[in-house]
């Protein structure tokens, strides 16, 4: 069985993902992720803390089933 992480981490799609995979496993900052994704930097901003957001609430959904 996968990691829960993973499975949290396959549910998201497009640029908020990307947004999130630049910031955590490539240690970006905020403001080079916009500048890689050519977003402003208050939009990664909210992407990166929803992503996280949701993140949470999945992997306390998994833990719990």
């Amino acid at each position: 069985m996968p990691r829960p992480w993973r499975t949290a981490w396959r549910r998201w799609k497009g640029l908020q993902r990307q947004a999130i995979g630049l910031a955590y496993f490539h240690d970006l900052s905020h403001s080079e992720v916009a500048a890689q994704l050519a977003l402003p930097l208050g939009t990664v901003k909210t992407w990166i803390r929803r992503g996280l957001d949701k993140l949470r609430n999945c992997l306390a959904k998994l833990e719990r089933a």
